[in-house]
């Protein structure tokens, strides 16, 4: 992962994993320089750029959950294994897999 900044570290904007480009300030991502955002929700950006943060580091289906879904009810447990696998099949298809482990999640 590297990150691009514009001013300090606390003032990242752009993250970019292999052919994978994050606008954080706009919460979008891009596949090799293209012009159009990649159609993904907001649960499936955030999904994604905490993978891509996370740098090659597996992160426990409960620290995914925390983080996209905040704590609370029992549902969004489904909502994010819903997330994470709609997430997965977009991933695929551009060549970048998120590997599972056990309960654990990492980008490729």
């Amino acid at each position: 992962m590297h990150a691009l900044e514009s001013g300090g570290a606390a003032d990242e904007t752009t993250l970019i994993h292999g052919d994978l480009m994050l606008d954080t300030r706009n919460r979008q991502a891009f596949y090799r320089s293209g012009k159009q955002p990649l159609a993904l929700s907001a649960r499936e950006y955030t999904t994604l750029e905490t993978l891509i943060r996370a740098n090659g580091e597996f992160l426990s289906f409960d620290e995914l959950l925390e983080k996209v879904c905040g704590t609370g009810i029992f549902e969004q447990r489904d909502i994010m294994d819903g997330t994470l696998y709609s997430l997965t099949r977009k991933m695929r298809r551009m060549g970048f897999f998120i590997t599972q482990r056990g309960h654990r999640y990492r980008i490729r």
